[in-house]
């Protein structure tokens, strides 16, 4: 039988830490999001439990990307032109490396050409009316994973004159959905591009009521900034990574999470304990139930045994030493 005498020791801990703060650590994300009406790219954001920094002056994002480390750069610009500063830093951004998506409604401009460049879109039309969103591949991650998208998502509201671009994707790239409900030439609404490092959404975000689209916008973060899955074999739960799970690790994740100085985890995926795709005060707590509470479940797969995770999610493990 497992023991119960640290249960009130450990009760003590989690209301603590609870009460110093309640904000989980998250990847850096950098939002540029001027004129928006309801801030649906930096409320998906937030929701979802990244670390958000939100910029609504071209001098100001053009900063940030030049002086910050990013996991991801996302644009959502309504109604507003976009500068060249703008175009610039995203598209520079993308040549090195880096993660990008961008909901803009006027890719077919002339500011638009270095946009769709670096986003790899061949052609984009104006439409001047909202369009419901249809899912062409459902089974890609961004319908499904960590939320299942209904299709189509339907129009909230006619915010804007123009409501963005009817895309063709370039030959590097791939349409993922579109304004109709089967896979059309010239009717795409969501291109992947750069080897699955940037989305182009060519619809205004405007246009939908919030938690219709949020959660989208919450898959497409999730699958840029964590990919789909697979990788490292790791132990769900052995978050100081010794090979065990035990009462060590809700403490190292504990003192990780509230305790300023303190090691963060070597792989992300483990400290998942509950494999909610976020490392926060829940996994902890998952943890401590499943070790102290006789019939809470243990951690998800993979649990007891090595493995890969089978979940994607925004969470990496670049390593975990004690699997082969």
């Amino acid at each position: 039988m497992r023991p119960i005498a640290p249960s009130l020791t450990i009760l003590s801990v989690l209301l603590v830490s609870f009460i110093i703060s309640s904000t989980a650590r998250g990847q850096q994300v950098l939002v540029y999001d001027p004129s928006v009406q309801q801030n649906i790219g930096e409320q998906a954001a937030i929701d979802a439990g990244y670390t958000v920094t939100a910029v609504v002056s071209d001098v100001a994002f053009d900063l940030e990307v030049s002086t910050g480390t990013w996991d991801l750069i996302s644009i959502d610009v309504p109604s507003s032109g976009m500068t060249q500063t703008v175009v610039d830093a995203v598209a520079n951004h993308i040549a090195a490396g880096g993660k990008a998506m961008i909901g803009f409604w006027n890719l077919d401009a002339a500011i638009g050409d270095g946009l769709r460049t670096a986003f790899q879109v061949e052609t984009a039309v104006d439409y001047t009316f909202p369009l419901p969103i249809y899912a062409w591949d459902v089974s890609h991650p961004i319908f499904t994973v960590p939320n299942l998208i209904a299709s189509p998502i339907p129009i909230g509201q006619d915010a804007w004159a123009d409501d963005g671009d009817r895309m063709t994707a370039a030959a590097t790239s791939v349409e993922l959905g579109g304004f109709v409900d089967t896979a059309t030439t010239g009717e795409a609404a969501i291109i992947l591009g750069n080897d699955g490092r940037t989305i182009c959404n060519g619809f205004v975000y405007d246009s939908f009521v919030p938690t219709d689209l949020i959660p989208l916008i919450q898959n497409e973060m999730a699958f840029l900034i964590g990919g789909s899955g697979g990788g490292v074999e790791f132990r769900r739960g052995d978050v100081n990574v010794d090979g065990v799970f035990d009462i060590s690790d809700p403490v190292f994740a504990l003192a990780s999470l509230f305790i300023p100085g303190s090691p963060e985890p070597g792989c992300g995926d483990a400290s998942d304990a509950n494999d909610d795709g976020i490392f926060d005060i829940s996994d902890a707590v998952y943890a401590l139930a499943s070790l102290f509470i006789i019939g809470a479940p243990p951690p998800p797969s993979p649990g007891g045994a090595c493995g890969t995770d089978p979940t994607p999610d925004s969470l990496d493990c670049l390593d975990y030493p004690t699997c082969p």
